[in-house]
């Protein structure tokens, strides 16, 4: 059994506590990177109640806390172009459509992903892919 800070000493009510509490919550693996998001707007709104944080820099804060603490999204931190610095960074509403859109495209993909034992000519069922001319069906010698 491992235990965490919160568990050992409880949750700090202090500014400083939450603070380092939100710094040091990292994507875990298997979570998609919008669950992340939603685990830390809690936190944000903690330190926004406890005046540690302006409603102005928050925003600002849960993307840099995005970039720093998204362990398994790198990809799709590229594709959203969090990587780089934005002038104006999404809202909460926003940056959360942007990235369930994005994890949706990724879905896509990866359903879409063709094992390596497949000859890239052969489509599903036996079909022969022809290039611009679409598809064929796979005709097979009779004796």
């Amino acid at each position: 059994m491992s235990l965490v800070l919160p568990d050992a000493f409880g949750h700090s009510t202090r500014s400083g506590g939450a603070y380092y509490e939100l710094v040091g919550t990292l994507q875990c693996k298997g979570k998609t990177l919008s669950v992340y998001v939603l685990c830390l707007e809690p936190m944000l709104q903690c330190l926004v109640t406890q005046g540690a944080l302006s409603v102005t820099d928050t925003d600002q804060i849960r993307l840099w806390q995005v970039r720093i603490g998204a362990q398994y999204s790198s990809d799709l931190l590229w594709n959203l172009n969090l990587v780089g610095s934005r002038s104006s960074p999404p809202d909460f509403s926003h940056l959360l459509r942007e990235i369930h859109e994005e994890e949706e495209i990724s879905r896509l993909r990866e359903s879409m992903w063709v094992p390596e034992d497949v000859s890239p000519q052969r489509g599903p069922m036996g079909w022969v892919l022809t290039g611009s001319h679409g598809v064929l069906p796979q005709t097979t010698p009779h004796d």
